[in-house]
């Protein structure tokens, strides 16, 4: 029993060390809001396609500042969240558990960071020239609200990020051994169905953001395949 409470009062310290570092990094990204605001605005050339980010009710800009600060607490606590789980469960696991666990950590920070960028650099920019366009040739001004505009962006942004994390993951599985390639070959049709499915809840409810993600997921399963044959 008082093993368990040993475990009970870790597991406490440890989900309020990472509240104390999200709430510190929600503040710093709550100071640099505006400017995060003005950056994306600027990057992803919206003045160049002729949309104008407004606000649709007066509290707006200030809801989407509380939107930045959570997504910059949320991202920059993502290492120290990672760190305190893996503590956590660190006494319970094997050699080999271990072992695999700290093989794929960097593959798992780095699929995010390509996945971000990727949303951000082809994702984003693909889908935005898209949309205006379509506006434009519909005779209609694209005066986008800032808040959806915002949170359009961090969707995309985590739903890639996430996504990306596939090789990893299946890497992971096959070291673990809690599947084998040939299950992951038999059961590729039906992988790729999921896929659409699974773009179609973590994505903006529109088919091309939907698709352009799909596909790099059915991509990066094939790439799974290939780094469980060779790695795992």
């Amino acid at each position: 029993m008082e093993t368990v409470l040993e475990h009970l009062d870790d597991l406490r310290s440890r989900i309020i060390k990472i509240i104390v570092f999200f709430g510190a990094f929600s503040v710093l990204g709550y100071i640099l809001s505006g400017r995060i605001i003005r950056y994306l605005s600027e990057s992803l050339l919206l003045k160049d396609l002729g949309v104008r980010l407004i606000v649709t009710h007066p509290v707006e800009f200030f809801y989407t500042e509380l939107n930045v600060a959570v997504f910059v607490g949320f991202v920059l606590s993502l290492p120290i969240i990672a760190y305190y789980i893996y503590g956590f469960l660190k006494p319970g696991m094997s050699k080999k558990e271990r072992k695999a666990v700290k093989v794929s950590v960097p593959a798992f920070a780095g699929l995010f960071v390509i996945g971000v960028l990727f949303a951000y650099f082809v994702i984003l920019r693909v889908v935005i020239w898209f949309f205006s366009e379509l506006a434009m040739t519909g005779g209609v001004e694209n005066l986008w609200g800032i808040g959806n505009f915002i949170s359009f962006v961090f969707l995309t942004c985590i739903s890639l990020g996430i996504v990306f994390q596939l090789p990893a993951v299946s890497l992971l599985l096959v070291r673990l051994g809690v599947i084998s390639i040939e299950t992951l070959k038999e059961n590729r049709g039906f992988v790729i169905v999921g896929v659409f499915l699974l773009s179609a809840l973590i994505t903006p409810p529109d088919p091309l953001t939907q698709v352009l993600v799909a596909l790099p997921m059915v991509i990066l399963f094939e790439i799974s395949i290939l780094c469980a044959r060779f790695f795992g």
